[in-house]
């Protein structure tokens, strides 16, 4: 019986452990909009990492995150009614017991909110990764990464195509002076 229940636990925890908290908002195009409970990722429910799973789906590996708020959906109104009863005096049948009853109701309202995340793909080829930064004449790349642009000289004019074949290759920048 023992390991029936402990079976039983297993399976109710391993099946619970897939459950999917985000949702789209909006999709569209290269960018959309997921929603999420709040902004956590701890178990059981992942939220940040179901998200990003969305995401992906969408636009794949490489997007970028434009905007993460917190929205108001809709009012929660709970209302709560307590009744307190007390001993009392009987003033018409002194002999008999009385009760004086007291009702006391309390109304509450609070927002009910999700976390959203704008998100779109990066700009840059198709698969939307820009390629490896080159590191500009004369030093390495810095450490973030960042290369700034350097132009030295002025692009020369592609060459007509020859018949039957491609252009040549246009080799502008990488002479050995």
């Amino acid at each position: 019986m023992k390991r029936v229940l402990i079976l039983a636990a297993a399976v109710v925890t391993a099946s619970s452990v897939g459950c999917a908290n985000a949702r789209y908002v909006q999709k569209m195009g290269d960018e959309g909009i997921v929603a999420i409970p709040n902004n956590t990722d701890v178990w059981p429910s992942y939220n940040r990492t179901e998200a990003c799973r969305l995401i992906e789906q969408h636009v794949g590996p490489n997007y970028e995150i434009v905007e993460e708020k917190e929205v108001v959906t809709g009012t929660a109104t709970t209302n709560n009614q307590n009744t307190n009863r007390e001993a009392t005096f009987n003033t018409d049948v002194p002999f008999l017991p009385a009760e004086k009853q007291t009702t006391t109701t309390t109304t509450t309202s609070r927002n009910l909110t999700e976390y959203q995340i704008h998100y779109r793909r990066k700009p840059g080829g198709p698969t939307g990764f820009p390629g490896p930064p080159v590191a500009p004449a004369g030093g390495p790349a810095p450490a973030s990464g960042v290369v700034p642009a350097v132009h030295t000289e002025p692009h020369a004019a592609a060459p007509a195509a020859q018949p039957g074949g491609l252009p040549p290759p246009d080799m502008t920048g990488l002479g050995g002076r």
